[in-house]
């Protein structure tokens, strides 16, 4: 049987490597405005999901039973020649969440009829089914009652026990649950369901489930590769393709509990023993304050505690104020990115742990307010220096796009080539194909931004290219994306080939 290999997907696309940081967002600091395209795509595309259609309710179910055999049919095959002894829970619980999933939907049949017939035309329908036609109570408490399954079945933690083989498998689980409980919400077929899980989600418990369940990424597992991340930034939570529903969840949530979720995620480009001292505030292994690793765990510590200030004391402290508080350590923050030194990079990725200081400033920035480079703390600084610090914050911000959208790119381009020979529902295809060109428009934005940046930045000062290149992180840098913005058309063409089964020549 033609299949593909791991290996060839790597060779391929290790010959056009990219960078490993944070991305900037969609944010051009140093120009104040937006890269319209991938923030008008973004926005677009959630809101023809948020938004009902009334011809959409029968393509909607449909992809709801899709999905839900689908995932039936993906287990049956990945047990094949599996040992079941040492697996009990966590199959037993995918194939609960299953039974759930498919009795809710016989329901959905029973109370309203076929979706897409009779209701299909009048979204108050469901409202006049409960409050004006008389029903079964048993059948409506089974209904709410299955929803509560499916919803309780999401929250069984599963990572732990759950092997690399069936990790795909979970998360496509999670998926169709999340599926189905935005279809319940989104043509009102229980009214009050949703803000009752919406309070559940809001809890304590329900934040640590959603960071956790953000875990996307699992080395050893079908999908894996290594462009493969769990999110550490909040533009992946809306885009990764294994998110679809997270993005709607994250958007229920308030401000604040916003702000904690994206702090934890953003503690994933550190080691495990930085993320415990700063969140469990473990010793530091190196307690000398001028270590810049003891530097940014203080940091760490300090703005975690800030964003839990409202929860302990029931008195939000002002942004203002802690930026105060954290003046000096700004300060020394924002000249270390000026001249980083604990940088290297390794097969084309970006390492240090001076690229730590940007993902803080660029939290402050998106998510307190805070002017990195022209903020009232800032007044005593000279402007020249203010102006460099501004070039270098906007050419990291650049490259963190670019990087981010890279990935997701290649790890979906991973994702599809694994499954190319699939039998996969012509709309699934379709959609496929959709998403695959959501992440090319979003790069090439990208490198269509870096390079007007590159020539505004020395336009504007004819030293420009020497004060830059005299910091070795700096040249390579920018070196680095010079390059890949040359191979752009050819990266467009791997990746079509990659994909294309009509193209058997690359799986072998």
């Amino acid at each position: 049987m033609v299949h593909v290999t791991r290996s060839t997907f790597l060779c391929l696309f290790l010959l056009c490597p990219t960078l490993n940081c944070t991305p900037m967002g969609f944010k051009n600091v140093a120009q104040g405005n937006e890269i319209e395209v991938a923030e008008g795509e973004t926005v677009a595309k959630q809101n023809l999901f948020l938004k009902p259609l009334k011809n959409s309710m029968k393509s909607d179910w449909d992809a709801l039973l899709q999905s839900t055999k689908t995932l039936e049919e993906d287990l049956k095959e990945e047990l094949e020649g599996i040992n079941l002894e040492k697996l009990t829970i966590p199959v037993n619980t995918i194939k609960r969440e299953i039974e759930e999933l498919k009795k809710c939907h016989n329901l959905v049949k029973i109370i309203f009829g076929e979706p897409g017939g009779s209701i299909q035309t009048d979204f108050e329908k469901p409202l006049h089914v409960w409050n004006d036609e008389p029903k079964d109570s048993l059948i409506k408490n089974q209904f709410e009652k299955s929803i509560w399954d499916i919803f309780d079945n999401l929250q069984i933690p599963t990572n732990e026990v759950i092997p690399e083989s069936l990790h795909h498998i979970q998360l496509d689980c999670n998926k169709c649950a999340f599926q189905n409980l935005e279809y319940i919400e989104r043509y009102k077929l229980l009214p009050g369901v949703h803000n009752e899980i919406q309070k559940q989600l809001r809890s304590t418990h329900g934040l640590e489930w959603f960071f956790e369940s953000t875990r996307v990424a699992r080395e050893g597992s079908k999908f894996h590769n290594i462009y493969s991340s769990s999110p550490y930034l909040e533009v992946q939570i809306k885009n990764h393709f294994q998110l679809t529903h997270h993005n709607n969840i994250l958007q229920g949530l308030s401000k604040k509990e916003q702000d904690w979720i994206i702090f934890k995620c953003l503690l994933r480009r550190i080691d495990s023993e930085m993320q415990e001292a700063i969140l469990e505030e473990e010793f530091i292994p190196d307690s000398d304050e001028d270590d810049i690793v003891t530097r940014l765990v203080l940091f760490g510590r300090k703005l975690k505690e800030f964003l839990l200030e409202d929860s302990k004391t029931g008195r939000p402290k002002d942004s203002s104020d802690f930026f105060l508080d954290v003046k000096d350590d700004l300060l020394k923050m924002r000249r270390i990115l000026v001249n980083p030194e604990y940088t290297f990079f390794d097969d084309g990725f970006i390492c240090g742990i001076d690229l730590l200081i940007y993902h803080f400033l660029h939290f402050l920035q998106s998510r307190l307010g805070l002017d990195p480079i022209y903020a009232n703390i800032f007044s005593e600084d000279e402007e020249r220096y203010k102006e460099e610090l501004r070039r270098k914050y906007c050419l990291l911000g650049l490259a963190f796009n670019i990087e981010i959208w890279k990935a997701m790119l290649l790890d979906y381009t991973y994702y599809l080539s694994v499954s190319i020979f699939k039998v996969k529902p012509t709309e699934v295809k379709k959609s496929e194909e959709i998403q695959k060109l959501f992440y090319w428009n979003n790069l090439r934005d990208c490198f269509i931004a870096y390079k007007k940046e590159r020539i505004k930045q020395l336009d504007e000062d004819r030293n420009w290219k020497d004060i830059l290149e005299s910091n070795s992180f700096y040249k390579m840098l920018v070196d680095k994306l010079d390059l890949d913005a040359s191979k752009l058309g050819n990266l467009y063409e791997d990746i079509k080939f990659t994909t294309d089964p009509n193209r058997f020549g690359l799986f072998i």
